[in-house]
């Protein structure tokens, strides 16, 4: 089988333990599930900030639900922070276009989306950067999908080549490749190593001044 292949029916969990200025702050768990033809990804990041000497607690869950060539089915988000909960919805109609539901405060809000060209979601995205795991020195652009603004970020992405990385359960080879984010408030850059099938294992960004750092580890 090759690496990238999935069987028809599977289902996978990845735990990363998430950290702040090297201070762990909370985790991650990435579930993905492939049944029927479809791959549905959801990840769940709950974690504690400290805001004026108090510490806040914010839990967010983003899925995506494709078909296993990659075609956008439906998507949801849901954040909560301290007493704000807030959620999106959206679920692709038979003409082609998503029905999205907002809803902040127990206030729900309707509209439509077209599905903005060759944007991503989460499968999609680890397909194209698994191809691109092949070819050391590349650079490419991702067209990323973000589902809590329906937003379309236009990511240049450079393949840095395999790397031997420390994590809690042993030394992993893993290929290193660099997201570079244009904003008007300068460059967002994230490094991300992933494994032999385009999932990641590591990942740093820079956060309120300070690295924040994810690293897969045992539940």
């Amino acid at each position: 089988m090759a690496a990238d292949a999935v069987p028809a029916t599977s289902a996978d969990t990845t735990w990363m333990s998430v950290l702040l200025g090297g201070r762990k702050i909370g985790h991650l768990r990435i579930d993905r599930e492939t049944a029927q033809g479809t791959v549905t990804t959801t990840q769940t990041l709950s974690i504690l900030l400290n805001r004026s000497g108090k510490s806040i607690p914010l839990a967010n869950m983003i899925r995506s639900v494709e078909t296993t060539g990659g075609e956008p089915l439906g998507f949801s988000t849901r954040t909560s922070m301290s007493s704000m909960d807030s959620t999106v919805n959206g679920e692709r109609q038979s003409d082609g276009s998503f029905r999205i539901a907002t809803t902040v405060g127990g206030s729900t809000r309707y509209s439509y989306i077209a599905w903005p060209g060759q944007a991503l979601l989460n499968d999609g995205q680890r397909k194209a950067m698994l191809d691109a795991a092949r070819q050391p020195g590349l650079h490419y652009r991702l067209q990323m999908f973000d589902p809590a603004t329906q937003q379309v970020m236009d990511v240049g992405v450079e393949v840095l080549g395999n790397e031997p990385v420390n994590l809690p359960g042993g030394t992993e080879t893993l290929s290193h490749q660099r997201q570079r984010l244009h904003q008007d408030r300068g460059d967002q850059i994230l490094d991300l190593w992933l494994d032999g099938r385009g999932r990641a294992r590591k990942g740093i960004i820079s956060m309120l001044g300070r690295q924040l750092e994810m690293i897969a580890c045992d539940q």
